[in-house]
């Protein structure tokens, strides 16, 4: 089965969708974003949906390791998307520290693809998505897909999640294509700037579609 992430999640509503859809994950930004919510106001819509059956992801950009312990302290979510520039050094204590690390790298051409083996044995899962200067992501925008199977082969079984201007119709070409371990969504699944609840079950549901047709 491919994991779906769903990212960018700002209200309860939207939190309450994802979960109905039984996202895998679901993604909440602290970096500096339009996307951006409070700790404490991800902490109430986790209480208030049950039973949670998608994962909370919390994404961050160059963060202290402090500031993820207290995190993991203070809301018992342990899993963090690193979207920065955190090098492997930091990820590997990161893990050691109980948390459940994936980095994000950014990819335009190979050279970046050759990343994706400098970290891949000190996390638990690689995110790529599109690279573009001055953003960490949410960008709308697709990177060549013809460098995922480079990246597969860099990643050596460390699951590998695809990122990247997806769309309900984009994703189920690229897992027509691709087979990858998951998929991160926030744009694609937008409408003015909010999460639009049509365009995520038809995104969960394109997914959920091409995993009975790959078999």
């Amino acid at each position: 089965m491919t994991y779906v992430k769903l990212c960018g999640l700002m209200c309860e509503e939207e939190v309450a969708v994802a979960d109905a859809l039984r996202a895998d994950y679901i993604g909440f930004v602290l970096a500096k974003s339009r996307r951006r919510v409070a700790v404490a106001d991800v902490v109430e819509w986790l209480k208030r949906v049950s039973p949670m059956h998608s994962k909370p992801v919390f994404v961050t950009v160059n963060p202290t390791l402090d500031s993820l312990l207290r995190l993991h302290e203070e809301t018992g979510i342990n899993r963090v998307q690193l979207s920065g520039e955190e090098t492997k050094a930091f990820c590997q204590e990161a893990r050691k520290q109980g948390l459940i690390v994936w980095k994000a790298i950014g990819i335009t051409n190979e050279s970046d693809v050759e990343r994706i083996g400098d970290y891949r044995d000190v996390v638990d899962a690689m995110l790529v998505d599109t690279k573009r200067a001055g953003a960490h992501g949410g960008t709308g925008e697709t990177f060549p897909w013809s460098l995922i199977p480079a990246c597969l082969e860099q990643a050596q079984g460390t699951p590998l999640l695809v990122a990247g201007g997806l769309t309900p119709t984009r994703v189920a070409d690229l897992l027509a294509d691709y087979r990858v371990q998951g998929v991160d969504v926030s744009s694609g699944i937008e409408t003015n700037g909010r999460k639009d609840t049509e365009k995520m079950r038809a995104f969960v549901h394109e997914v959920r579609r091409r995993d009975l047709v790959s078999g």
